[in-house]
């Protein structure tokens, strides 16, 4: 089992490409895109879930790291407002560590978002151990503006040699 999910990161890792991290040599659709992150990220810190959903499409799939899906915009409203005021995430704050994307088509793109996810708590009110999370963000630009289609969210877990 171990050598597969090693196969597969290593195939993942060498089939992306990977966006430069000086604005220089980024596309105006790769700024854009990679602005749109920033922008969650900002939502995050702020908890607001309204700039949270802002670029979702209205139709959007997503899938939390605990295999809860949902299947539109109004749905993920209403999970993240209820997570921003909730006392699981009011202190928590979240901070990407690493982005890729990589163009399907000029109007398509699939984004990996990496990340840590702080100060989350328990239904206890208990704080949780730091979670190193893996956003995968299907979008598609309609107009000018690029918007998500697809999220699914992971924890990245240490895979034990025992397995």
């Amino acid at each position: 089992m171990r050598e597969l999910v090693v196969i597969c990161a290593a195939i993942l890792l060498l089939g992306s490409s990977a966006v430069p991290q000086s604005g220089s040599d980024k596309t105006p659709d790769e700024q854009a895109i990679r602005q749109i992150m920033l922008n969650f990220e900002e939502a995050f810190t702020r908890k607001d879930a309204r700039q949270w959903v802002k670029y979702m499409a209205d139709d959007v799939t997503y899938y939390n790291a605990y295999g809860h899906k949902m299947a539109n915009k109004e749905e993920m409203l209403k999970l993240y407002e209820w997570l921003f005021s909730s006392g699981i995430w009011d202190e928590s704050d979240f901070k990407i560590t690493a982005m890729e994307i990589r163009f399907l088509r000029a109007d398509t793109a699939i984004v990996d978002r990496f990340g840590t996810l702080t100060a989350q708590k328990d239904e206890k009110g208990r704080t949780l151990p730091d979670r190193k999370l893996h956003a995968t963000s299907v979008m598609t630009k309609k107009g000018e503006n690029w918007l998500i289609d697809y999220y699914s969210v992971s924890d990245l877990r240490v895979i034990s040699s025992d397995n």
